[in-house]
């Protein structure tokens, strides 16, 4: 039987699945490592980026309010702190490129256990991240989608009864706490200029969130990785 779409939403019938056994993807378990490797030493540039910046913070303050520190002691503690957070940004870049990769193949892995009845489908595991506003919301639904399909309670194929399980928790905190660090940090670029004070302040507060989130997404995707990695044969 051929898919229908209606409403934006694609079902599968059962009948129209190929045999499991010859659909079967995996993801690999390198991948999913180094995924979570460089979440963690993102995560960690992040946080250590945020204390950094408090300190700018306390040094900017104390200089501003004619207290000993001075202008040349803010600015040594400033590079410091723009260095960590350029090395962040590389490794937040890196970790991007990979979760795109590793979500795809998760979508495919868990879809291939005999799904019916998806909302999504694996191609949104990266368009969804590009939609202004939508991916605000889309990327978590998909991840949602990945999670229940890949629950250890289902056996195969697990045709609809997917959409009986429930998600993990630790996604919603990770979700949680990723769009509004995203979004003070967003906010926060635009008024370097405007107030020095607050704008560190607020930097710090955003790169913690950050640093929350990515660490909540490292132990995720490894619990995902494992369920859908390919089991080993001795």
């Amino acid at each position: 039987m051929p898919p229908s779409a209606e409403s934006g939403i694609t079902t599968y019938a059962a009948s129209s699945m190929p045999p499991i056994g010859l659909s079967r993807r995996w993801v690999p378990s390198g991948l999913t490592g180094t995924l979570f490797g460089f979440l963690i030493g993102a995560s960690a540039l992040a946080g250590l980026s945020g204390v950094l910046y408090m300190g700018v913070y306390g040094s900017w303050s104390d200089w501003d309010s004619g207290g000993p520190t001075t202008a040349a002691e803010v600015l040594e503690v400033w590079e410091s702190a723009d260095a960590v957070f350029a090395l962040y940004g590389l490794a937040f870049l890196v970790s991007t490129v990979l979760m795109l990769v590793w979500s795809n193949y998760a979508y495919k892995a868990a879809d291939s256990r005999g799904a019916t009845m998806r909302r999504w489908s694996s191609g949104w595991t990266v368009g969804g991240w590009f939609i202004p506003f939508a991916n605000v919301v889309i990327p978590k639904l998909v991840m949602n989608e990945i999670d229940r399909m890949s629950s250890d309670a289902l056996v195969e194929p697990i045709g609809d009864r997917w959409r009986d399980m429930r998600r993990s928790q630790v996604s919603d905190w990770w979700w949680g706490l990723y769009v509004p660090g995203s979004i003070v940090l967003g906010v926060t670029s635009r008024f370097v200029d405007d107030e020095a004070g607050g704008w560190l302040a607020a930097t710090a507060v955003g790169l913690w969130l950050i640093t929350a989130s990515g660490i909540l997404l490292a132990i995720f995707v490894r619990k995902l990785g494992r369920r859908l990695q390919q089991p080993r044969t001795f």
